[in-house]
Formats: C-alpha cells, sequence, structure tokens
C-alpha cells in the first residue's frame, strides 16, 4: 500500500471523525484545524501537516515538470516525421526496425 494513500486516509478518517468528536457546532471548514490543534499530540498533527504539505509539493511539482517536457516531445514528434518522409518508412515500420 503506498504510503500516500495512507496519509489521504488518515487525513480523510481525521475530517469524516472531527464531526462527530467536536460535536455540529463546528463550522465544517475548521475541522481538521481544531481536531488537530485540540486532540492530538504535537508530533502527530506535525506529522499529517508534513503530509499534505508532501503532497502539495508532488503535486505543484507534477504540474511544473509539465510543461518543460512538451519542447521534446514536440521534438521527438517532428524528428520522427522527418525520418519517416526521407526514409519513406512509417513510423510503425520505423519501430518494427528499433525491435518496439
Amino acid at each position: 500500500m503506498p504510503t500516500a494513500f495512507c496519509g489521504y486516509l488518515f487525513v480523510a478518517l481525521l475530517g469524516y471523525s472531527g464531526r462527530a468528536v467536536l460535536g455540529p457546532d463546528v463550522p465544517p471548514g475548521e475541522v481538521f484545524s481544531t481536531l488537530v490543534t485540540t486532540t492530538m499530540p504535537p508530533f502527530m498533527g506535525g506529522l499529517l501537516l508534513a503530509v499534505i504539505i508532501a503532497a502539495i509539493v508532488t503535486s505543484t511539482n507534477s504540474i511544473l515538470h509539465l510543461p518543460s517536457m512538451i519542447p521534446a516531445i514536440i521534438v521527438s514528434l517532428s524528428l520522427m516525421i522527418i525520418v519517416s518522409l526521407l526514409t519513406k518508412k512509417t513510423p510503425a515500420e520505423q519501430f518494427e526496425k528499433l525491435g518496439m
């Protein structure tokens, strides 16, 4: 089971059980922060915060990395088209020759 899945599961359980522990008078937007600060030891709260920040950082990293890959994809596709025009072979035939 991936570590991130465990983290997300823990956060979801925390949110769902927070209303049961704190009662209905806590606004839904404040359930997470109130539950972490009032019922958890500081170590668990810090660990949970680290999981959330790690999820944000990895998602942001993936989003920021995508535009840098687009020129490489365009160049490789352009080269494939140029080679297929020069050799008069389709890309499928080129892949067969390469063993792909």
